[in-house]
């Protein structure tokens, strides 16, 4: 009869501990996690910058941290000179450029696309060189004339841009931009180099691709320059409102 008393106490004994083990789980663990309220469903994001609404749906983030300030906000333009579609947003960058000269930081940035085919066929010097002139070009701040003047006179064989030498290029520095001779031959020793500091950043920006025309705004986003204005009122909030 001992013996059944004793048993009938360890038994209760351990319903009464595996009762407490589950009421302090329940305590520790369960009941927070029920009283919580239940998420209410997010609505589906449309763009790809859900952050700023205003921001283009094709624009794409960098994954930069923004480097705008209220003074001015940065704005890339990555450009290959012999890049048919660079040439067809000329018109949409030069009116962006009379606008917003003086509230934003605008700089090109002078990269391979459609060039290394041309390299490929005409040469490495023979292409690139045209982009060695438009870096000199930006440094003396004659940028926008120099680029008038290499569309006005670029060539089109067969639907393909033939690369402009030496010669062609350096009238329009000097003689029809006003570029500064010793100023540019100076810069030419460097131009290359620093062209490809530019590929580097290109794909930076890019995830570890680029394109062109690529505008890259605020550091934050990119976007084909076509956008460029509507990226870049977004970003900064400058410009006037209808």
């Amino acid at each position: 009869m001992a013996k059944k008393e004793f048993s009938s106490l360890y038994v209760g004994l351990g319903a009464l501990a595996v009762l407490l083990v589950v009421g302090v789980a329940y305590v520790a663990f369960l009941q927070p996690v029920l009283s919580q309220p239940t998420p209410t469903p997010s609505a589906p994001v449309i763009t790809s910058n859900n952050a700023n609404p205003s921001i283009p749906a094709q624009a794409v983030l960098t994954g930069k941290p923004s480097c705008s300030t209220n003074a001015s906000t940065p704005v890339l333009l990555f450009h290959d000179p012999y890049c048919p579609a660079c040439a067809a947003n000329e018109p949409i960058l030069n009116a962006f450029y009379k606008k917003y000269a003086g509230s934003a930081d605008i700089q090109y940035r002078f990269v391979a696309t459609h060039s290394r085919q041309m390299a490929q066929q005409f040469g490495i010097n023979e292409t690139f060189i045209a982009h060695d002139y438009h870096v000199c070009a930006q440094d003396q701040g004659r940028l926008q004339e120099f680029k008038a003047c290499f569309y006005r006179t670029l060539e089109i064989q067969d639907g393909q841009y033939l690369p402009m030498n030496d010669s062609t290029l350096r009238d329009c520095a000097v003689v029809q931009s006003g570029l500064d001779q010793a100023q540019l031959d100076a810069c030419l020793q460097t131009a290359r180099a620093r062209i490809d500091e530019q590929l580097l950043e290109a794909a930076d920006f890019g995830g570890g691709t680029y394109f062109t025309p690529m505008a890259v705004v605020g550091c934050e986003y990119r976007v084909n320059s076509a956008l460029v204005e509507e990226t870049y009122c977004a970003v900064s909030g400058a410009c006037p409102t209808a």
